[in-house]
This record gives structure tokens, sequence and C-alpha cells, in this order.
């Protein structure tokens, strides 16, 4: 038979019985098997060559890899780094987050995420430096001292109406002037009649031009020398700005003239109101004082000085002066004939009727001509804050919408701030201060628990029906012992109202009632889970606004309470949360919000350009060459990772002070240059409001008093400084 040939592949050629194939005295293996072994000895050497090999390549490609690996690494922290060297966090982190599609808001207790997802940390989380900002320098005197515990008893609440009747009648206003001198830090009063100059903390005054004796404590009598001069020993409470002309002619004992007032466009008559309730409040701002009243003279407005008397308050914290100040001049605004009320009755009457103070006119569509002595806007603002241009208000007035009563300028901030507010003096406007000023943060004592569970329970205080002004639902007397400064005491848990110790929370409380009335909003007031806990602060209230105010506009649906449906204007109706705070406020009554520094381009429109007869091009240039009205500093002066800096020096060294700047905010860490810097970015503001917690440094010597001074600010922000 036939063999393969492969089989035959290493026998011999000699066959023969003494060949190759005989081998003497044993069997021999075919020559392709031993020829074979050899070949497998080699085969094995070369595997093992190709494995080292291969483990080799893959020693050397897993060296590469982990190289690149690591340089990645490196460069994405060094981008990291980079980034945090250049991320100064603040409230507008804040904004951004809760305003993006995550909808994420996050405060001290906890975060959330829109309405889907809340998780509450079981301890607050710090999120400020705390004590271990060193302070050496005295900061500024801030409407006076502020009680840890304000009341007052139930039944006795203020109205602004007949504050206004006893401060602002006619005989006692004629009577009631000051000005601010420009040559020393020097206010004088002209108090019905009698003069006083006070000197402020930030100089020596010159001698007095009106003769008279010394009085101490920095103020001069003009008839002969008194004790310490306080707010609460003067006529006046509210000093209308005098003519320089006039001041000038004190010493002949005449009676002081203000400037003249002219109408500013379709914002008619404006009057600026700043107020106080110590007359040391005013030692840091004699250059805003003089920026405000410069900035009232050159364009033809009011300018008044309130100086609240404590007692007015009637337990009441200082913080709320403002708010009894504004809505006294409005109630006498609509006393000399001046408020309008836009009409927000049945829609077959028209969307743009107007009423008068008598109910006379109440079918017309544009309002009749004011009386001349009469202001048509008025406006509030903090000590801290001043013109940082000259434009006019009627750039933002003359945009403020008919149906809306109080514009606020968005200050970036997550919630509305009061450093800046205007209202018209309509109905609504004075009965809004006047509930401000009675905003009751509780019925009991924070001792009582039981009635702060029973407040949990009804979402409104204990005992009081603040509709009809009659106590209500109270339980009888409960005794609790109370701790305060001077010590331990028994006091009647219902026998008082408790007030708020900050005002902008208890301006929200109102808004929000307000909204949950005309638009639905679904605000639990003290049903909130942390009211009791957390909306009364002294400082910074983010607590209370992420979970009582945020959360509940997060869930409003747009639609209006159905009790009340038939009264509201219908634009009040539409819409729903939109996710940013400036174009869900749009929608809710009363109130409009100017844009804010870098706002988004619809909200600037909302503001500037609904239903407006200008050309798209003229709006565009308007927006451009505008500012924001209201200008704050709200980012962190030291990045992120300066801060992550600070964080372990403090851990390591248990929060030893030379860890952290001093004589800064103890939250943004900023002091007033770093301030002034931050503002000025992007063409700065109408306003700029620093807050008082700056003014330790250069800062007060900074602001502009001239409109010269303002336009060189504009280009170097310490120009003025000292």
């Amino acid at each position: 038979f036939m063999r393969r040939a492969s089989s035959l592949v290493g026998l011999p050629f000699d066959l023969t019985p003494g060949g190759l194939m005989a081998d003497s005295g044993g069997f021999v293996l075919p020559m392709h098997r031993r020829v074979g072994s050899r070949v497998g000895r080699s085969s094995r050497i070369d595997t093992k060559d190709r494995k080292a090999g291969r483990r080799g390549r893959m020693s050397l490609n897993r060296r590469r890899f982990v190289t690149l690996v690591f340089v990645l690494a490196a460069a994405a922290t060094l981008r990291i780094v980079a980034y945090l060297s250049l991320w100064y966090p603040g409230d507008e982190t804040i904004r951004a987050t809760s305003e993006s599609w995550l909808k994420l808001m996050f405060s001290r207790s906890g975060v959330s995420f829109g309405t889907g997802r809340a998780i509450k940390f079981a301890t607050d989380v710090r999120i400020d430096a705390g004590d271990a900002i060193l302070t050496t320098k005295p900061g500024s005197v801030v409407q006076g001292k502020i009680s840890q515990r304000p009341r007052w008893e139930k039944g006795k609440d203020l109205n602004v109406t007949a504050v206004a009747e006893i401060h602002l009648r006619d005989a006692l206003e004629k009577n009631c002037f000051f000005r601010v001198r420009d040559d020393a830090p020097v206010v004088t009063l002209w108090d019905d009649g009698v003069v006083h100059e006070y000197e402020l903390n930030g100089g020596v005054a010159k001698a007095s031009d009106f003769g008279g004796g010394t009085a101490g404590d920095g103020s001069r009598g003009h008839d002969s020398p008194q004790k310490r001069l306080n707010v609460e020993s003067l006529a006046c409470s509210h000093f209308r700005c005098m003519s320089y002309a006039s001041w000038s002619r004190l010493s002949e004992g005449r009676t002081p003239t203000p400037p003249p007032v002219t109408k500013d466009s379709q914002s008619g008559n404006v009057l600026l109101i700043n107020s106080a309730t110590t007359l040391k409040m005013l030692s840091e701002y004699h250059r805003p004082l003089l920026n405000h009243q410069a900035y009232a003279e050159s364009h033809g407005y009011g300018y008044v000085l309130a100086l609240v008397k404590p007692s007015d308050l009637q337990g009441r914290s200082g913080k709320f002066a403002k708010h009894l100040a504004l809505g006294a001049q409005l109630a006498k605004q609509r006393s000399l004939g001046g408020g309008w009320d836009y009409r927000r009755g049945s829609s077959s009457r028209g969307d743009t009727q107007w009423d008068d103070t008598g109910g006379v006119g109440a079918d017309a569509t544009t309002p009749p001509p004011p009386p001349p002595t009469s202001f048509q806007s008025v406006c509030h603002m903090d000590l801290d804050a001043w013109f940082a241009t000259w434009a006019r208000f009627s750039t933002y007035g003359d945009r403020w919408g008919a149906e809306k009563d109080l514009l606020f300028g968005d200050a970036g901030q997550i919630w509305l701030n009061t450093g800046l507010l205007c209202a018209r003096p309509s109905q609504w406007a004075v009965a809004f201060f006047t509930r401000v000023v009675n905003a009751a943060f509780s019925g009991v004592a924070p001792e009582d628990t039981e009635g702060v569970e029973t407040e949990r329970r009804l979402g409104r205080p204990v005992g009081a029906d603040f509709d009809s002004g009659t106590l209500t639902g109270g339980s009888g007397a409960v005794t609790v012992e109370v701790t305060g400064r001077e010590g331990t005491s028994s006091v009647d848990s219902r026998k008082y109202i408790y007030g708020f110790q900050r005002d902008q929370p208890a301006v929200w409380h109102v808004l929000a009632q307000t909204w949950a009335t005309e638009n639905g909003v679904p605000y639990k007031a003290q049903a909130c889970d942390v009211w009791h806990r957390a909306c009364n602060p002294v400082e910074n209230p983010i607590e209370c606004w992420h979970w009582c105010h945020w959360d509940a506009l997060q869930r409003w649906g747009g639609s209006a309470s159905p009790q009340n449906k038939e009264s509201i204007h219908p634009s009040e109706t539409r819409g729903k949360w939109t996710g940013g705070l400036a174009g869900s406020v749009h929608l809710l009554a009363r109130v409009q919000l100017a844009p804010r520094f870098d706002a988004p381009a619809k909200d600037v429109d909302d503001f500037f350009a609904p239903k407006r007869a200008e050309s798209k091009s003229t709006i565009q240039k308007i927006t451009q060459q505008t500012p924001p009205m209201h200008r704050m500093c709200l980012r962190s002066c030291r990045s992120v990772l300066s801060r992550v800096g600070m964080g372990l020096c403090g851990a390591v060294s248990g929060g030893a002070a030379f860890c952290f700047p001093k004589d800064v905010d103890k939250m943004s860490l900023c002091d007033g240059a770093g301030c002034l810097k931050q503002m000025a970015v992007k063409g700065g503001g109408w306003i700029k409001h620093t807050g008082h917690q700056h003014w330790r440094d250069t800062l007060p010597s900074c602001v502009p008093v001239t409109e010269d001074e303002v336009a060189r600010e504009r280009a170097d922000p310490k120009k003025a400084c000292a």
C-alpha cells in the first residue's frame, strides 16, 4: 500500500541490516522521532522567548498606560486647582444652582432638588468663618440696639397712617429740616425752630456758623447748652432737606425752605428717604449722606432723613424703622391727594382704571395730574448704599408696571433685599407697611413648647386674629421662665406678640401671605417645619428662605385661590414658578423686580421691553447703557482654594485667628476695598450697597459725593478713597 509522504520523513536511505537502522542490542527509535524531539525542545524555547517578549511588551504598555493616567490625573488636578483658585463662591452661586435644571438649593441644614427630593442634615453645617475672624476696628452702628426678643402686647398694633398724622402734620412738617455739610462731617438740624449741629465721628466740625452754646456728645445747640442730643429729645421725626441758600441764612433766624421739586417723566415727583433710630448711626455715613443729598438736588427730587424714635416702634426691632418711615410718608402723600390706586376690580371696567383717595374719577383710564406738593414714587435707601451713577430714577421707574405697588432692584441674591425699596402711595402699599411693622413671628414665647406646637399645627400665631385685631383661640395665661440679658424672669407667654429681629423675613412673610391669597402660592407660614428655629435669626436667614419660601414658590402651580379669583387682576393668575426668581416674581401680584447684574436676556426683556412702543434696537441700546438698579457685594473675596487652605490651617491649629484675614465679613471674607473692586465690574450699578459689616476700613472715604466723582469712580473704584 502507499504511505503518505509525510510518514517517510526521517527514514534512512541505507536499509541494510548493518545500516543505520541497526542497533546492537536495543530498540531503535525512528529517525523522525529523534529529530522531532530536538524540534520540540527548540519550540519550547521559542515559546518561552515569545512569552517573555509579550510580557516585556505588556510591561512596557502598562508603564506607558500608567504614565498616561498619571499625566492626565496631574493635568486634571492642576485644572481643578486652577479652577478653584479662580472660583469665588457666594450668593450668586446659590442663585445659579437653584435656577439651573437641577433646581439645587442648599443651606446649612440641607439640600433640595426642586420639589423632587430634600435631604436634611442631622446638624447644621457651618458656612462662615464664625468667631475665627479677628476684628480690630469697631464696626458701624446700625439701627441702634436690636432687641433680642422684640415684642408688644396683643391688640396694640401700630398704624402708619396714625403715625403720619402725628409726625407729618402740616404745622410740624413745615418746620423740620436738615442739611449735611460738605465742608465738615456735620449734620445741621432745624428742629421746629431750634438749630442743632451734630458732629459725626468721622472728624471735628468747624465752629458753628449759627452761634449758641456747645452741647455735649457731638451736638451744638443754637439757643442754649443742652444735655445729650438724641432722637427722643427732638420735636421732629421726618426732616426735609433744606436748600443750600436756606442753610446759609439760618443765622438770620429764617425758616428754611426745600429745594424745588420737578417731575421725573412718568415716575412723577420722586422722594428719597434715609432712616435711623440713633444719631450715632449717622457717624460713619457722612459721604453717603452727601451723595444722596447731591443726587436728589441735581434731579429735583425730595429728600427726607427720618430719625425714628425708638418709642414710636413700641417694642419692635430697630430694623423696622425704615418701614414705619416709608409707610408714614406714603400715608402722607395720600392725604395730600397724590395717592392713586390701580383698580383690580371687574375686568368689564377695564384693566387700567385708577381710583383716587376719595373715590372720585374711578372710571378714568389715566390718573389726573397729582398735586404739585405730593410724591408719586417714594424710595427708601439704606445708609450703606450710594448712587454710583447719576442716571435718573425714571430709567427704572418708567418701566415700573402700573399694576405693581412695590419695586425692588434684583441684587442677585436668592431673596428680595430691602436695602432699596420703592413704593407707590396706594392704599394697598400703606396697608402693606402697616402689616410689615406688625408682622408676628409668634404669639408665644419660644419656651412655651405647647404653644409652639399649636402654631405649627395651625399655621398662624396663637391667640390673635390679625384681620380683626381681636384675640381668638387663646388657652389662657401660660407662665414660662424666660432667660435674657437681664437674667431669668417669669412672663405670660400668651400676652405678647413676638416680632422679627430682622425686617427682611417679615417682608417675605407678608408678601408670601399676599401671594398665597392672590396667586395661590402654597405658603405654610408658622406651619413650616423650620419656622420657629430658622425664621427669626440675628443674621443670614437662609434656612428660612430655603425651606419656608423657596420651597413654597417651587410648588406654585400658577392658579389663584378659589375664593379670590374674581378680585385678582387677570395677568396675575397666569403662569407658574419658572425656576427663576425674577421671572416668577414678574408673574406674581404687587411686586416688580428690576433686572440684576448679568441677568438673563428674558429677565431684562420682561422689565424693559414688555408692550413698549420702542423698537428692538432702541430697547437693546437702553439695556446696554443701563446698569443694574441694585448692585451688592455678594461674592467671596477669597477663592475656594484659599478657603480650603484656611480650613486646613484652622483644623490643625484649632481655629487660630492667624489662619483667617481680620476685619472682614465672616461670610464673604471681604473688606471694604474688596467689595468696591467686586462691584466695579461691568458698569457697576445705579446704587451700590455693601452691607454695614464692610465699613471697617477705607470704604467710608471712598463714596463719591458729586456727579464728577461718580464718573471718576466708575473708572477707578478707589479714586475717591482717602
